[in-house]
This record gives C-alpha cells, structure tokens and sequence, in this order.
C-alpha cells in the first residue's frame, strides 16, 4: 500500500475535517542503474492496518512508475515489490541508454507520461479494491542524490455507511469541480484540481459496497475546495438509482497530505419500492425447450439473468433499470410497444421456444426469469416476478456464451441473458 501519516480530526457540521498535515515520508535508495534495478524502500514506525488512520506500509504486489529518459524519450517503467513491511525493495528493468528523470509516482496505473516537461496523471474512478482502498491514493517521489523521497500528492476523504442496505452496490462522491480523470502535475508536486486536464477529467469517484452493513470508504482527492451545494454523497443500487443521497452543505478544503473525515452516513432502513407478484409465473420445460410465462398485466417484458449476477446486484436493481429503461424508449419514441421495444401484450399463458425467439441463446446454468409489469399507456407498475430455471448444458439454447457484464446497448432478444442495461452515468 503506501505510508502516510495522518494527525488530528475535528468536526464541523455535517463533516469532520482533519487539516494537518504531515511530513512523513517514504524514502527509495536507487541501488544500481544496470539493466536490472532494485530500488529499497523504507518506512519508519510501521503499522499494517489503516484502520486507525496512521502510518501506512508497502505490501506485496505494489508497483511504482518510474520515469526514465534517453534525451529524446521520457517514459515510465513499472518497478514492483514481493514483500511487505516498513522496508522493501523494488525491483525493474533499465533499458541501455535510459537514465532516472527524477520522478516516480504510486501506483503505477496512473499512466504518467511527460507533456513538454509537465507530467500528466490519471486519477482513477472506480476504486475496485474495496479491501484495500487506500492502494488507490497517488504518490510522487522526488529523486534527491541516491533516494526518492515520497509524498502524497492527494487529500484524502474517510467516509463511513452504517445501516446499508442490501441493494447498495455503489458509493459515489459527485462534484462540479474534477475529482478524477487527467491532471497535470503542479511544480510543488501536487495533483489540483485547477491543473485537471478538462476535456478527461469528471466530477466523480466511485467504490463498491461488499454487502456489509458497515463499511469504510478512502477516496483520494485533487487538492483544492469543493464547494457547499456543489458535491453531493450516495448510496446507489446497481442501476445507479440513489438510495440515499446528501447534498453538501459546506464548503470543504481538501489540503495535501490531510485526512477529510465525513460524519457517519447512516442509511435508513430499507423497503423495497416495488410490489412482488407471486401469480406471476415462468416455467422451462428443457425437454421441449419452452418457456411458459403467465401474466396479467397489459404489457409484461421479460429476461433470463445469471443467478449469480442477481445474487450480486440484487433484484432491485434489475427491476429498476430494466422498468425505467424501456419507459423512457416508450417516451422517447412514442406508441406501439407491443412490437417495436420487445414487450408482450397480456397472452396468458405465452409461451416461446427459447432457441428460436429472436435467435436468443442462454449457456448453460442457473438463471433468474425477471418478469417486469407495464401498464397500457407502457409505464412500469413496480411489479414483478421471478422464476429459477436450469438451462442444461444439452439444451439447443446453449450455444451463446455469457454476455459482457457492461452492456451499453438495447437488448436484441426478449429473452436473453441480460447484465443491466446502458447505464446512467459514465462509469
């Protein structure tokens, strides 16, 4: 991960702001320029939790990007570490007429590249380490004889969600200032939010909830000042649909090398918006390759889902995106949906030959029938169904493996095996 030190917290309305800063940091001794390098690293006063919001140490798998030159090209080569502790070594290859510039950054993902003698870097998004958050706050070193000395180029915001409900499947900080995407490096070696690159830049950052009910979360962010009513802080199911969602009412001084703690975020207890229909049904007869759906509704629309991925995301989810994506075809475009966007007029009991509608193909597995209720002018009711089925590995519909989990178009097939839907946000 990385060592940083973080001091005292105080609190101030809605958030809990910690300003100091610290000088803590990490020294790399550059041992050898051959073609084979190995770069130590050394931490004093070593602590292997960050729970305590304390010192921070390497672990196995880090990676730093160190930029190399040979007077005409400037590039980054990725050094990496096997151990973990207060002093590790790194180690990477050296290309024959390269030298060290200087400058190295952690982690290596934020793709460094020179630009006429400023360094650009890339903030990442989505925080996918959930486990271990902080492996995502950026570090610059600065060669100083023989050693690179870091620091971190970032503030760092501590959120924490108690009570989360089970669809939580994002947690997002949103702001009308850059908060991830391209930055240039500024000359006192700070990532700002001033210096974004504006045409890669967002105003946003993002993690995953791991079905917990409480959970931490450590965003790095460029140092600069989000401003009261211009960011705001959610709790999202899978369909980006905001279960909870605070608007920030202060303004707030993200200074480098200092820890911004929010005040707990406590979800209220959740009750699902929709309505389950128990005599809704869908049966799969495997031998026929049939599946039977019985529903009363004017307007029905159905889908197979990977039962793991409903287990994942949650059937809210689902429903939610699949209910407000086809309504907003029905008014964007108008009447007849019977046909044109895939929806089943009120036939009980209709059944289809899996194989043969709309040449729809399931791999074999376990899946989820969703059935989602529409009225006759096209709009979702909020109600629902859903079936287990089995689709076996002799099935004449399983010759279509699994589609990508991020699906951006229209769904081809009414019957399919179906991630969610083109999404509401760039993720």
């Amino acid at each position: 991960m990385k060592k940083i030190l973080y001091f005292a917290i105080a609190c101030a309305g809605i958030l809990a702001i910690s300003c100091q800063k610290d000088s803590n940091s990490n020294d790399v001794k550059v041992a050898s320029k051959g073609r084979v390098v190995t770069l130590s690293a050394s931490v004093d006063a070593l602590k292997t939790a960050y729970a305590d919001d304390k010192t921070f140490s390497w672990v196995a798998g880090d990676a730093i990007s160190v930029m190399v030159s040979n007077g005409e090209e400037t590039k980054a080569v990725e050094f990496t570490t096997e151990q973990s502790g207060a002093s590790v070594f790194f180690t990477g290859t050296l290309e024959e007429g390269y030298d060290f510039t200087g400058k190295a950054f952690y982690p290596s993902n934020m793709s460094p590249r020179d630009t006429a003698g400023t360094y650009v870097l890339n903030l990442v998004t989505g925080i996918g380490d959930t486990k271990n958050p902080l492996s995502a706050i950026p570090l610059v070193g600065e060669l100083d004889g023989e050693t690179l000395y870091f620091h971190t180029a970032v503030g760092v915001m501590k959120f924490t969600v108690k009570n989360i409900p089970e669809p939580a499947f994002y947690f997002t900080l949103y702001a009308n200032v850059p908060l991830s995407g391209e930055f240039m490096l500024s000359e006192d070696g700070l990532i700002k939010m001033e210096n974004a690159v504006e045409k890669n830049a967002s105003g946003m950052v993002y993690s995953y909830f791991e079905k917990e009910k409480e959970q931490t979360f450590y965003f790095p962010v460029p140092v600069g000042t989000l401003p009261a009513k211009g960011y705001e802080i959610t709790v999202e199911n899978a369909a980006e649909t905001a279960l909870v969602d605070k608007l920030g009412s202060v303004d707030i001084t993200i200074a480098p090398n200092s820890l911004t703690v929010v005040n707990p975020i406590t979800c209220p207890d959740y009750v699902s918006p929709y309505k389950f229909r128990e005599d809704w049904t869908a049966e799969y007869e495997a031998e026929d390759d049939l599946i039977t759906v019985k529903c009363d509704a004017p307007y029905f629309y159905f889908l197979a889902v990977e039962k793991e991925d409903v287990e994942d995301l949650g059937i809210d989810a689902y429903v939610d995106s699949y209910g407000s994506y086809l309504e907003s075809l029905i008014n964007d475009y108008g009447a007849e949906p019977l046909v044109e966007y895939e929806f089943l007029a009120n036939t009980t009991p209709y059944t289809v030959i899996l194989s043969s509608w709309m040449g729809a193909t399931l791999s074999p597995g376990d899946y989820v029938v969703l059935i989602i209720g529409f009225d006759a002018e096209g709009q979702a009711t909020g109600e629902y169904s859903t079936a287990e089925i089995t689709i076996p590995g002799t099935s004449k519909a399983s010759t279509l493996s699994k589609s990508p989990r991020t699906q951006s178009v229209r769904p081809e097939g009414l019957l399919t095996s179906h991630k969610l839907p083109l999404a509401k946000r760039a993720r």
